[in-house]
């Protein structure tokens, strides 16, 4: 992502020598917001985590390293009622594969940054056996407590544009 400037040199015999130039800007790639959506309406967007890989239609495909799952607890949550669905909501895209989790964030082997799915495990995904869009709706239920829910998404975009990317919520179900 940024801008910079391409020059091409052409040198040809007898000194003949064609020089241009272009300027290029490239767009970064943003991650869309994800939105967790209760049932009596209630929105919340979920953050972004780190492990974002991008394949554009033309196949080329970049992904991002990480040394952390990339997500900062906040105080910020989302109330809901226990055992009932969750929506997810991703504006512009169409989910092609879905998985939700429950945990919290911990420390592990000295790394300051582990996400651990051992107190609460599984909550459930979806994913289509072509990579083309799912049919049903993407939603999970939560048990009551307070978590930090993991959803892995790869979505689709209506150039044929692909991304997979984490994200997290906490989430406080009553």
């Amino acid at each position: 992502a940024g801008s910079g400037l391409l020059t091409a040199v052409l040198r040809f015999p007898a000194g003949i020598e064609i020089t241009r130039s272009w300027q290029l800007s490239v767009d970064p790639f943003v991650i869309p917001p994800l939105y967790l959506v209760a049932d009596d309406g209630a929105r919340f967007q979920a953050s972004p985590g780190c492990g974002l890989t991008l394949t554009f239609a033309n196949a080329y495909e970049t992904r991002e390293t990480c040394n952390s799952f990339g997500y900062e607890p906040t105080r910020a949550a989302l109330r809901v009622r226990a055992y009932r669905p969750l929506h997810l909501d991703l504006e512009g895209w169409q989910i092609t594969t879905w998985y939700a989790a429950c945990g919290r964030a911990d420390q592990w082997q000295g790394s300051p940054d582990y996400y651990d799915t051992s107190t609460c495990g599984s909550l459930g995904g979806a994913a289509s056996d072509s990579g083309s869009v799912l049919t049903e709706p993407a939603a999970f239920i939560l048990p009551p407590g307070e978590t930090i829910v993991q959803i892995r998404i790869t979505a689709v975009e209506a150039r044929g544009n692909r991304f997979n990317a984490p994200y997290y919520a906490r989430v406080i179900a009553r």
